[in-house]
């Protein structure tokens, strides 16, 4: 059994610069701005715990609206599903972790006052 947990772009950055080792060959490059390599790190050591209950539970929709501020006829819906039917937690996580971060990001402009023109519907299922 190989653990995982979905890590945000910031955090796969800081754990992959601090891989130390040969370099990796060039199709194991990924966007992140750092040499690639394969370890292992003698002065970097990662413990990864995690821990699973199976359990059933029921998985409300996420849905939320930023008002646009013209007309409200046609808004731009962006959305991803959460349940894993083939390929496991990396089939929904990489969508919803790019829509986490789109929320994010939308946050940080109407913070600052910002207001699309169309009308923005998030959706997480």
């Amino acid at each position: 059994r190989i653990p995982s947990i979905p890590l945000s772009y910031g955090a796969a950055q800081d754990l992959l610069s601090k891989l130390g080792g040969p370099v990796a060959p060039q199709d194991f490059h990924g966007g992140l701005p750092l040499n690639y390599s394969v370890g292992p790190s003698s002065s970097f050591e990662l413990r990864l715990r995690t821990s699973h209950q199976n359990v059933r539970t029921p998985i409300p929709n996420v849905i939320t609206t930023i008002p646009g501020s013209g007309p409200q006829q046609r808004p731009v819906i962006l959305g991803n599903h959460r349940d894993a039917w083939v390929f496991g937690a990396a089939d929904p996580n990489s969508g919803t972790a790019a829509l986490l971060e789109l929320a994010r990001g939308l946050g940080e402009l109407q913070k600052t006052g910002w207001q699309p023109e169309r009308t923005i519907i998030l959706c997480s299922w």
